[in-house]
């Protein structure tokens, strides 16, 4: 990368010496044909020989076409080592992703089995247990256990962010591909949702499944519906996640979505910010304490269009 670094830097510097030269140059042939009056003789000598007449402007011009002419050669030149150098560092970095995700998936894979070991010996301690002191540390040490396993999980979720180019989602498609489940919950997708597609991460369903799930565990006994719905404006797509459980508090607002924040694993609505964000999209969340949760999510202008066959 150094050696292409400099490659680059030494053919923009030539590059640059060339057109101060042939800028000088220029200056300093029009300078000398007008004060040598070489306009004239140029156009004597032309008319001696029946040729059509010129004056010093195409002099000038030609020097500075064939001037031009080398500039741009010696830019491609630069192009090319550019494109090189970084078609290289592409593959040394796609390299070394999938390197760090194979090393990542192994070391996951044995601790979650270490994980598996260790609840398996502490479930068998508890059963053998009869004091209720080295049973509560016993019910605590599975706890920590467990909240391990649910990092661990997390850490394969979050690994696969990025991980793909965005593509275009038609945002019904994903929600039912999600496989929403909200058990007695009514669960309403509206029609426009299959109208619009998103240019998004290609975890977008995680988004949909992490809100629905989220709402199913928080709404409380209140919680009868989950509605998703969406609205266009000039510029931005808005998309709605609505129930009509207890709502969130104010001051919680604008830490839902911070890492590790909530009462299950912590990661749900972070994970949710982190995946829209890839293509800039945003969420928020607007509800009334009480009466619900909303969250609302932004999509730009340039990231939504409209769907294929639809009308709207």
């Amino acid at each position: 990368m150094e050696r292409g670094d400099r490659e680059t830097t030494q053919g923009c510097s030539a590059a640059r010496n060339d057109l101060i030269i042939l800028i000088i140059l220029g200056i300093v042939v029009f300078a000398l044909s007008a004060f040598f009056n070489v306009r004239e003789r140029i156009q004597q000598y032309i008319t001696d020989y029946e040729f059509i007449q010129l004056d010093e402007i195409f002099v000038v011009a030609f020097i500075f076409v064939v001037g031009f002419a080398v500039f741009a050669w010696r830019r491609w030149q630069e192009l090319k080592i550019e494109n090189r150098e970084r078609r290289n560092a592409e593959a040394a970095l796609t390299a070394a992703n999938k390197k760090l995700g194979l090393l990542n998936s192994i070391t996951r894979h044995d601790i979650i089995n270490q994980l598996l070991v260790l609840r398996g010996f502490l479930h068998q301690s508890l059963r053998i247990s009869q004091d209720d002191q080295p049973r509560r540390f016993i019910l605590k040490e599975l706890e920590v256990a467990e909240r391990i396993n649910r990092q661990i999980l997390f850490t394969k979720e979050y690994q696969d962010i990025g991980v793909q180019a965005p593509v275009w989602q038609n945002a019904a498609h994903v929600i039912h591909k999600a496989q929403l489940a909200g058990g007695t919950i009514t669960l309403a997708i509206g029609s426009e949702l299959d109208t619009r597609e998103i240019l998004a991460d290609h975890l977008l369903e995680k988004v949909f499944f992490n809100l629905v799930d989220n709402a199913v565990r928080h709404g409380g006994e209140k919680l009868s519906s989950i509605r998703l719905s969406a609205h266009t404006t000039e510029n931005t797509l808005l998309i709605f996640c609505e129930d009509d459980g207890c709502g969130i508090p104010e001051d919680e607002k604008n830490r839902i979505f911070e890492q590790g924040y909530g009462k299950n694993t912590g990661y749900g609505l972070f994970l949710i910010r982190e995946i829209l964000s890839i293509t800039g999209i945003t969420i928020r969340e607007t509800g009334v304490p009480g009466e619900g949760a909303r969250f609302e999510i932004m999509v730009p202008s340039g990231y939504f269009r409209k769907a294929e066959g639809s009308a709207t």
